[in-house]
């Protein structure tokens, strides 16, 4: 429950501006993984819930790159405003499903080194984690860059 706390804090050292409601979602989403997901029993009791929570991940890390980006990276001479946008779409994206990887292979080797059990159906819940992450994260690029033009 601090890592959000920590993120936060070692935001703010080298001075990158993140979403003023970041800790909170962070807090939230470790609530909704941790406590719901692992002591209350809901990736058991729910086969969709390790779904969800990958899909909305990945909905909020396009959000957040997005955020941070946008400031740090101007239009400029002889780039469209319209061409910046699809850039920031696209990396944001990438930065997600980046992400989203690095998170399985975390949870590969968790499983490998400390047997904690965090990938429930080896090959398929990946493949189905990165899925529903990238899917939701192509979404959320999309609309971003359809509203935003």
């Amino acid at each position: 429950m601090t890592l959000p706390f920590i993120f936060s804090y070692l935001a703010k050292r080298v001075q990158l501006k993140i979403p003023s409601g970041f800790v909170l979602i962070g807090v939230i989403f470790i609530f909704l993984a941790q406590y719901l997901g692992e002591i209350k029993d809901f990736y058991e009791i729910f086969w969709w819930w390790d779904v969800l929570l990958h899909a909305v991940f990945g909905t909020l890390a396009v959000l957040f790159a997005l955020f941070v980006l946008t400031p740090e990276l101007a239009p400029g001479e002889g780039r469209s405003k319209n061409r910046y946008q699809l850039f920031l779409a696209l990396l944001s994206l990438t930065f997600s499903f980046a992400v989203s990887a690095t998170w399985e292979i975390i949870e590969y080797f968790g499983d490998l080194l400390f047997t904690v059990h965090m990938v429930k159906g080896g090959l398929e819940d990946s493949i189905t984690d990165l899925t529903a992450g990238a899917v939701a994260a192509a979404l959320t690029a999309i609309i971003y860059y359809r509203l935003i033009r």
